[in-house]
C-alpha cells in the first residue's frame, strides 16, 4: 500500500524565474545538486513549478498519480541507471499538461504518462539506460492519448520492452525510425488504436523480439497507416497474431527476415481488408497459420 502523499518527502528548489520559461528559454537548464535543494517537503506541499529531487526517493511508483497537477512545468533530479524508476509517475493526473524536464537517467519511464491522456507537452529526459518503456503514453479503452510530439530526444538504445507505448495514441504522428529496437524483446501493441500514425517504420534490428503480436493491430477505424513493413528478425520471433488486425488501409510490402520460429500466425490480417500484396513467410513451425 502506497503512503499518502503528504508522509513522502522530497527536496525542492523553487526558480528564480517560471520553470516553463526557463526550460523554453534554456534548454541546457538543470535542477540543482540535490545538496542546494530544500529538503524535507511533502510531496502536497510542492509549489507547482518547482524542482523536485527524487533521488532520495527509494520508489517513484505513482508518485502524482491523480494529482491536481495541471499547466505549470515540473522538473526531477533522479539517480542514474538501476533502480531509479519513474514508472507511473504522472499515472492518472487526468489534467496534466506541461513540459517536464528531467535530470538524470532513469531506468525504466513504464506507464509514466498512462492514463495521462490530456498530456501533449515537450520531454527533456536522458533515456539512454532505460530498460522498460511499455505504456509510456498510453491510454485504456475507450480514453484516447493526445501526445504529439516530437520524439527525437528520445535514446533507446537499451531500451527492451515497447508493449503499447502509444496504444490510444490518437494524433500521434512523429517519425519513429531513429528508434533503436536492437535490445527489444517486445514491440506487442506499441501502435495499437492509433489514428494518424503514417511514418517510416524501418527500424533495422529486430533479431531479440519474440512477441509482435497486435504491434499495428485494433488500428482507429480512420486510421491512414500504410507503410512498409519490412523487419530483420531471427527465429526468438514466436507470435506476430493479429499484427495488423483490423488496418483497413494497410496494403504494402510486408516482409519478416526470418518467421522459422513463429508458432503463431492466427488473425495477422484478420479486417485489413486493403491487404493484397504478396507474402514470403515461414509457416513451418506455425500451430496457428496466417489468416
Amino acid at each position: 500500500m502506497l503512503p499518502p502523499l503528504s508522509a513522502i518527502l522530497l527536496s525542492l528548489a523553487i526558480p528564480s524565474a517560471p520553470l516553463g520559461r526557463l526550460l523554453s528559454e534554456n534548454p541546457d537548464f538543470l535542477c540543482p545538486p540535490a545538496r542546494d535543494l530544500v529538503t524535507n517537503v511533502p510531496v502536497d506541499a510542492v509549489v507547482a513549478g518547482a524542482c523536485l529531487n527524487l533521488t532520495g526517493v527509494a520508489s517513484n511508483i505513482n508518485l502524482f498519480a491523480g494529482s491536481n497537477l495541471s499547466t505549470e512545468a515540473v522538473a526531477f533530479r533522479v539517480q542514474d541507471g538501476t533502480g531509479s524508476s519513474l514508472e507511473k509517475l504522472f499515472f492518472g493526473s487526468s489534467q496534466f499538461n506541461a513540459p517536464v524536464q528531467i535530470t538524470g537517467k532513469p531506468s525504466t519511464v513504464k506507464s509514466m504518462f498512462d492514463s495521462t491522456p490530456t498530456f501533449n507537452s515537450s520531454i527533456q529526459m536522458d533515456t539512454s539506460e532505460v530498460l522498460y518503456m511499455e505504456k509510456m503514453f498510453s491510454v485504456d479503452f475507450p480514453d484516447v492519448c493526445s501526445y504529439n510530439q516530437p520524439i527525437d530526444w528520445m535514446n533507446t538504445s537499451s531500451a527492451r520492452t515497447f508493449d503499447t507505448m502509444f496504444g490510444g495514441c490518437l494524433y500521434f504522428n512523429q517519425p519513429v525510425e531513429h528508434l533503436d529496437l536492437s535490445q527489444a524483446t517486445r514491440t506487442r501493441s506499441m501502435f495499437i488504436r492509433t489514428r494518424d500514425f503514417n511514418q517510416p517504420v524501418n527500424f533495422g534490428d529486430l533479431r531479440k523480439v519474440s512477441d509482435m503480436r497486435w504491434m499495428f493491430g485494433y488500428l482507429h477505424q480512420d486510421s491512414q497507416f500504410n507503410q512498409p513493413v519490412r523487419f530483420t528478425t531471427s527465429n526468438a520471433l514466436t507470435t506476430i497474431n493479429g499484427m495488423f488486425r483490423n488496418a483497413r488501409r494497410f496494403n504494402s510490402a510486408f516482409h519478416l527476415t526470418d518467421s522459422s520460429g513463429v508458432v503463431d500466425m492466427a488473425h495477422v490480417f484478420n479486417g485489413a481488408v486493403a491487404f493484397d500484396q504478396p507474402l514470403d513467410l515461414d509457416t513451418s513451425s506455425g500451430k496457428r497459420r496466417p489468416k
